[in-house]
């Protein structure tokens, strides 16, 4: 999801929630990102959260689970964001770099329509700040 505002950082939070089924039933985006962090936190499941282009770190932060199955990439220029876990540098992508990537780091098995399916969402991004929630529960 986009990080690059607030509004648009709450709104994808949303239509995250809103597809867990953890949403606000009064429609409120802040409360709904609530929802969806303490789903998270407690969900032993797999998953993955990418939030492009993020500018706020002490932002960002509130929405990051502690805990939980799910990992987090931050993709961002800004290097305060290396607090958040650890910082991996790379230049643009392959789609197939890309794809690799994630299975390596988030242990994701991608199928061929999940792969287009993401690419037609995010195209080709960088991968650049890759979070992993176990081992920095301590830092949020």
């Amino acid at each position: 999801m986009g990080a690059e505002t607030s509004d648009g950082l709450l709104a994808g939070l949303s239509r995250v929630a809103e597809r867990l089924d953890v949403a606000d039933p009064e429609g409120d985006s802040a409360e709904s990102a609530r929802r969806l962090r303490e789903h998270l936190t407690s969900r032993a499941g797999r998953g993955l959260l990418v939030f492009d282009n993020a500018v706020d770190p002490d932002g960002l932060r509130l929405f990051l689970p502690a805990a939980g199955g799910t990992q987090i990439v931050v993709t961002s220029t800004d290097r305060s964001f290396a607090e958040l876990g650890e910082m991996v540098e790379v230049s643009v992508f392959s789609r197939q770099q890309s794809f690799g990537f994630l299975r390596a780091r988030a242990g994701l098995a991608l199928t061929r329509r999940t792969q287009t399916r993401w690419r037609v969402n995010w195209g080709t991004c960088p991968w650049a700040w890759p979070r992993r929630q176990r081992r920095s529960a301590a830092s949020t």
